[in-house]
């Protein structure tokens, strides 16, 4: 291999670090593309930061071709906290990078031979549509919304490229969906460790830390199955449920325009209501997403009795001039429009209604529910790419808590805090 025109100064890159390096530059391995499951603190950013500079060298040595490359964080803020304010603020300290400067005000840092890296947060992922990045780096991926990497990996296809991709895990969410995909595909390098097979940590110092068990978990042994610390709900209780094909379905909908629609469908059987399927997609059209569920319903033979809504899904659209509820009437829906109120009053209802719930195994809603946690600073639901389904399931539930009579005052409570708008037609 060539010598790059940079240097580890020693303190930069730790042994570990390096022979994940060293496997992706190295020509006689298949690996194109790296993801990265590594616990907290364990320099995942500083190892992207380098391996992006490296590829960026290497391509120009390589082929004499200058190349885009980017590097997201979940927020434009935490790029510049982690990238500029740390790790650019001291090249001495972590890399020197010769025939480059970095502009503040373009947030890239750019060689003399043409080759550009910019920082980014993904929350800003359709300003770098068309850039034509031959290297993307996605740190923090379980932080970031669930749609970013199938937003940004066909530039990679394109150009032939790079993709970088490390997190800490934060349940089986679209970070695990990931890791199912390419851990047995030759062209990814695929990592998943934890403090004590890098080395960070003893037992005796792990057992020390004055932490929830299930958080330590999470945090320094990468488990996908550890709860979330500040979580809404309860552990979702799983079985394996049937279709069963002689009642109909309950579906909870959250309507998203710029960010992710959710679905949940229900039965209601006994005492129990079955969470059957969910299901998510991101910028798609309401016709689509109709399309999508009347065809689940079609091949399992299922029929609609109650659909529940949002109330914001009563708002005009001023091009249309017609609601998302009114195009939903319109497609013979027995839509219920659940008007506003508070989400934590909603949310306590579900709470109440929480040991009957029941979610069928894989469905995605049971880890968006894991995954839905109060913010540590606001003590807020955090509005993220889990609290989609969430909604959705909270609009399931007040919709059924006037369609079940066996939680007591319970259906008291919910006319009392919330009105619907209900058309009693069959589907």
């Amino acid at each position: 291999m060539r010598k790059l025109k940079y240097k580890i100064t020693g303190k930069m890159l730790r042994s570990y670090q390096l022979d994940i390096v060293r496997a992706i530059l190295d020509k006689n391995t298949t690996y194109k593309h790296l993801l990265y499951i590594a616990p907290r603190r364990s320099g995942k950013s500083v190892l992207f930061d380098y391996l992006t500079n490296a590829l960026v060298n290497k391509i120009w040595l390589d082929d004499k071709m200058p190349v885009n490359a980017t590097i997201f964080a979940p927020q434009q803020k935490q790029c510049r906290a982690i990238y500029i304010d740390n790790i650019l603020s001291d090249g001495k300290k972590l890399v020197e990078i010769h025939n480059a400067k970095f502009y503040e005000s373009r947030l890239s840092l750019e060689y003399s031979f043409g080759s550009k890296i910019k920082f980014s947060g993904s929350d800003m992922i359709d300003s770098q549509m068309g850039s034509g990045n031959k290297i993307i780096v996605l740190d923090e991926y379980a932080l970031a919304k669930p749609n970013v990497f199938q937003r940004v990996y066909p530039m990679i296809q394109a150009t032939d490229g790079h993709m970088i991709v490390g997190s800490t895990p934060r349940g089986r969410n679209h970070l695990h969906e990931l890791y199912e995909q390419v851990k047995d595909n030759p062209d990814w390098l695929v990592i998943h460790t934890d403090v004590f097979k890098l080395g960070l940590m003893t037992q005796e110092e792990y057992d020390a830390l004055p932490m929830h068990e299930n958080y330590k978990r999470q945090e320094f042994l990468c488990s996908w199955d550890s709860p979330f610390e500040n979580a809404i709900y309860l552990e979702p209780n799983i079985a394996k449920l049937s279709i069963n094909h002689n009642l109909g379905v309950y579906i909870g909908i959250d309507l998203g325009i710029r960010d992710a629609t959710a679905i949940v469908i229900g039965q209601l059987e006994g005492e129990k209501i079955n969470i059957i399927h969910s299901f998510e997609t991101t910028n798609t059209s309401l016709e689509d997403v109709c399309t999508i569920l009347i065809k689940y319903l079609n091949d399992n033979d299922l029929h609609i009795i109650q659909m529940y809504v949002p109330h914001d899904a009563n708002q005009r659209d001023y091009i249309t001039g017609k609601s998302r509820y009114n195009y939903l009437l319109e497609k013979g829906l027995p839509v219920q429009l659940v008007t506003r109120s508070g989400i934590m009053d909603g949310i306590e209802i579900v709470r109440k209604m929480w040991h009957n719930i029941i979610f069928n195994e894989c469905t995605i809603a049971i880890e968006r529910v894991k995954a839905y946690i109060t913010d540590v600073k606001t003590q807020k639901p955090k509005h993220d790419g889990s609290s989609h389904m969430s909604d959705a399931i909270r609009y399931l539930i007040l919709g059924l808590d006037d369609v079940i009579n066996t939680h007591g005052t319970m259906g008291n409570t919910y006319e009392r805090m919330y009105r619907t708008d209900s058309f009693n037609r069959q589907f």
